[in-house]
This record gives C-alpha cells, structure tokens and sequence, in this order.
C-alpha cells in the first residue's frame, strides 16, 4: 500500500488545498512581473534595464504581500533573478546590505517579533500595571 493511500482522505484534502492555495499565491506575483514586462509597452524614455528592474520590483513586492514561500526565500529568489538576468550587478544588488539603517530596521523586526512570541511585552506591561497599583497605596 502506497503511503498517500494510508492518509486519511480529510488530511489529503486539505493538504491539496493548501498546495493549490500556494501555487496561485506563486502564479500571481510571476504573472504580474511577465505582464509588465512583456505586454505593457516600454515607455520610451525608460531603458530596458529600467523596465525589467521595475518588473522584478513589483514581482517582489506581490511575492512579499502574498507570500508564497517565506519572506527571506522570496527575496533572494528575486535578488538571484536580477543578477541572473544581469538586471543588476553583483555590487549594486548586495549594496543595501552594507547599509547600518537597513540593518537597524532588521535588528528591530527581529526584536519585536521576539516580543511577540515570547509575550515578553505582555508580561512587562503587566509588571508595569501591578507596580503602578502598589505605587498608589
């Protein structure tokens, strides 16, 4: 017997599901990256450089709202298609990584769904409150 027959017919429709649910999520931000580089005429002023830059932008920016895959894979799967298509080059790609404010904001993304998870804010918050009553009496 096949291992997928031993799954209960349930868990197999919602794993369909979901892999369906994923591979639109993919198709959409592809398909919009395609469309304005292929069928949206070039305005003449824009270089092709330019224009396919902008493409892998706003593949980017769907990829990251609809989230097909993790947010760090999308990224460098859109920063390895830039420099595969030699849209950029290897310097200007990783350039922002040498950049201390993107760093901050990173280090702070991190930090706050560290709060998040560990309901650290939750718990000094509530600390606060309580200190605050004992400060009144």
């Amino acid at each position: 017997m096949s291992e997928i027959s031993s799954i209960p017919t349930h868990s197999r429709r919602s794993s369909m599901k979901f892999l369906s649910a994923k591979l639109i999520s993919l198709a959409i931000p592809v398909a919009i990256g395609l469309i304005v580089y292929f069928v949206i005429p070039k305005p003449t002023e824009i270089s092709k450089q330019a224009w396919r830059l902008l493409a892998i932008f706003l593949t980017t920016i769907a990829g990251l709202m609809l989230q097909p895959v993790p947010l760090g894979a999308w990224s460098i799967v859109c920063l390895t298609f830039s420099l595969v298509t030699k849209t950029q080059s290897f310097k200007d790609a990783f350039e922002g990584f040498t950049n201390q404010a993107i760093w901050l904001m990173v280090i702070s993304f991190f930090f706050s769904r560290g709060f998040v998870k560990t309901r650290l804010g939750d718990r000094m918050g509530m600390y606060l409150v309580r200190w605050s009553e004992t400060q009144k009496h």
